[in-house]
């Protein structure tokens, strides 16, 4: 009686163990459910895009300048142009590109967080600005952007790279550049291409 209990046991112990033991090999070689990547906030959005327009020659005053640009980019409503996504590049991919990357990109957090909210507006909308690396010296003004002056830019044509490029509608990142190494505040430097409140 006792070798028939004992037996009996044995038996119902690896009735439970077996589908126990199958169950935990299962779930250590199943592949895990792919994680979504969490979505960005605002401030890493803004960071990413500011990082892309980003250049060792730009001071702190022209970045602070592009910060509220791409601010008002971001909070633009009913822009003129139909695709609106600002270039963006990650951190991982920025601290490859500068050797200095970390300080840089430390920094452009930094200006992000001190423009958070400041956006430019023309008749109390906020309004989208348009950008340019370099233009050939001068911007167009457009009906589709009425708030853009006919602004001279001499300082891009003496860039090398300008080329052959015709006047653009929208704004010099190396012109507000210059405008800051020469002294005028990130509100001054945009003010000489764009009419906002």
């Amino acid at each position: 009686m006792l070798k028939r209990l004992v037996s009996l046991l044995l038996i119902v112990s690896i009735f439970i163990a077996v589908p126990l033991i199958s169950v935990e090999l299962f779930r250590n070689k199943a592949p895990s459910p792919s994680k979504k990547s969490a979505p960005k906030s605002r401030t890493e959005i803004l960071t990413a895009q500011l990082a892309a327009e980003f250049s060792e020659d730009y001071c702190d005053e022209a970045l602070e300048a592009i910060a509220i640009v791409l601010n008002s980019n971001y909070d633009a409503k009913n822009p003129a142009v139909s695709d609106r996504r600002e270039a963006q590049i990650s951190r991982q991919a920025f601290l490859k590109k500068y050797t200095n990357g970390e300080l840089y990109y430390s920094k452009l957090e930094n200006i992000v967080a001190k423009t958070n909210g400041k956006t430019l507006k023309y008749c109390g909308e906020t309004v989208y600005i348009p950008l340019t690396e370099l233009s050939a010296g001068y911007t167009v003004p457009s009906k589709d952007y009425p708030y853009l002056k006919a602004a001279p830019s001499p300082w891009d044509v003496l860039e090398k790279s300008v080329g052959k490029n015709t006047a653009q509608t929208a704004v010099s990142l190396n012109g507000i550049n210059e405008l800051c190494k020469s002294g005028l505040s990130a509100a001054q430097a945009l003010r000489h291409y764009i009419d906002y409140d």
